[in-house]
């Protein structure tokens, strides 16, 4: 198991390097001039000129990257080009409501989707099941934004259950009351991965419930319950959990997404700002932290995989 996690680690570096050179050239590669989104368009030239030169930016693209990459060995991923902070400390700034977010979001997935995937294998080709399946495809089906939206309006606007814009940390109004604005961006982003994880769960189900131990064991007259839970689940979730593991990639994609809709100063919203702002350095360490997020999340689902199914061989 160690040497299979310190292995994964160092292949984890050169896939780093890849995102760090690819996020670099693509940044610069966008339309639009840092100068300009700093001090506006009605700056004088003079001034655009020394600002640029400040940040580096007159250099050449292969010295600014090998600088950028001299910064991350000495564990500095630079400056936002926009408020001057060092880059990790508005994420850190930013982290806590998009933390919240996609625990609740993965939580609320995996809670109702796998039940929900179960339920329809067994009630194969029923009302239940047809019922579920097309709630489910209508759940793939909706945008994000758009079910953000609508859970804003009809229940924090009409109904006034919970709210539906912004964010208070935890320092000033307590993790319950935190919580409370967190609800909605959860429940509109968890949707989509609910219905995906349902759909999954049940195909996986129905493969596992055709398989011989399975008819073995009803044969020897244990309880549906155990031939279930025991049996059939426990070997259909290894696929299930890779398939949860690569939905946690697309929730961080949606955060972007639902924090600008309800807005909440996340770090999704950061990225959608500072991309807008062309705020290279910002953006750069998001996408760096966001991949290195992902290689642990993938790191953490094979071995999860052998917890669940010991014939597996991390190698």
């Amino acid at each position: 198991m160690f040497k299979f996690i310190v292995k994964r680690i160092l292949s984890a570096i050169p896939v780093l390097l890849i995102v760090v050179f690819i996020t670099f050239f693509l940044m610069r590669m966008l339309p639009g001039d840092v100068a300009v989104q700093i001090l506006g368009h009605d700056a004088p030239p003079g001034d655009l000129e020394i600002l640029r030169e400040t940040l580096g930016l007159n250099d050449p693209k292969l010295v600014q990257f090998w600088d950028y990459i001299q910064g991350i060995l000495h564990g500095d991923l630079g400056d936002s080009l926009y408020n001057n902070l060092p880059v990790m400390e508005n994420i850190r700034n930013s982290l806590e409501p998009t933390i919240l977010i996609m625990i609740l979001s993965i939580l609320i997935s995996v809670v109702i989707g796998i039940p929900v995937g179960v339920i329809s294998a067994v009630k194969r080709n029923s009302i239940l099941d047809y019922l579920l399946m097309t709630v489910s495809v209508f759940g793939l089906s909706v945008p994000v934004f758009w079910s953000g939206i609508m859970l804003a309006y009809y229940i924090g606007t009409v109904h006034q259950i919970l709210p539906n814009m912004y964010y208070y940390p935890i320092s000033q109004v307590g993790l319950a009351q935190s919580i409370q604005y967190v609800i909605l961006p959860s429940v509109a982003l968890g949707f989509q991965s609910v219905a995906s994880i349902a759909r999954y769960t049940r195909s996986t189900m129905l493969d596992t419930l055709g398989e011989d131990y399975i008819r073995t064991a009803r044969s020897k007259g244990l309880a549906e319950r155990v031939v279930l839970y025991q049996h059939a689940l426990k070997n259909a979730m290894s696929p299930v959990i890779t398939h949860i593991g690569t939905n946690m990639a697309s929730l961080m994609g949606g955060a972007c997404v639902i924090e600008t809709v309800f807005g909440i100063n996340g770090m999704g919203k950061l990225a959608y700002d500072s991309l807008i702002r062309r705020d290279y350095t910002q953006v750069q360490a998001i996408i760096l932290v966001v991949a290195l997020v992902y290689i642990i999340i993938n790191l953490v689902v094979d071995i999860l995989y052998k917890v669940f199914d010991p014939r597996v061989e991390l190698s």
